[in-house]
């Protein structure tokens, strides 16, 4: 177990694309998280999110915690976008002041997919294989979670995003 914690903060923070390139510099400007949904919505169109908040939204500051189980401080940005109707599809991109917070969000991310199938078990089967099949990813600071049926897609471009 050890060794797999150890290997997936490695891989954080060796970048996101597979290959040699390293976490972002400091100085090199950082896409906003709302920015990265909005490009994911325009790439993978057709999912059920149709409400979305930012951080420094009231309303984004109310559910982070609850969502997530998180701390905000750990927090430099984030956006999430949801289905408003009964759907589990949601996309949540973060990202955290220092990459060796992301493993410790990435889990929470994985924490809050269990505690959603609780949630549509018995209620809604198609949601429940939707979240079975969600993703999780970590590139540099940033952490996605992906819950839809294009969860794979939305991780892909995600990584196209951020690993150019």
């Amino acid at each position: 177990m050890w060794v797999t914690v150890m290997l997936i903060a490695l891989t954080a923070l060796a970048g996101c694309s597979g290959n040699d390139k390293t976490e972002q510099k400091q100085d090199e400007p950082q896409p906003a998280c709302n920015e990265i949904i909005d490009k994911i919505l325009e790439t993978v169109d057709d999912t059920h999110n149709d409400s979305r908040t930012s951080y420094g939204e009231e309303l984004y500051s109310d559910y982070f915690e609850t969502l997530y189980d998180a701390d905000m401080e750990d927090v430099s940005d984030g956006a999430f976008a949801y289905a408003s109707a009964s759907y589990a599809d949601e996309i949540t991109v973060v990202r955290m002041k220092s990459s060796g917070d992301t493993v410790k969000f990435k889990e929470k991310l994985e924490e809050r997919i269990e505690r959603r199938k609780q949630d549509f078990n018995g209620y809604k089967p198609k949601e429940v294989e939707k979240l079975e099949n969600a993703r999780t990813a970590v590139c540099g600071n940033y952490v996605i979670m992906a819950v839809g049926d294009r969860a794979q897609d939305i991780t892909d471009t995600f990584m196209e995003i951020l690993g150019d």
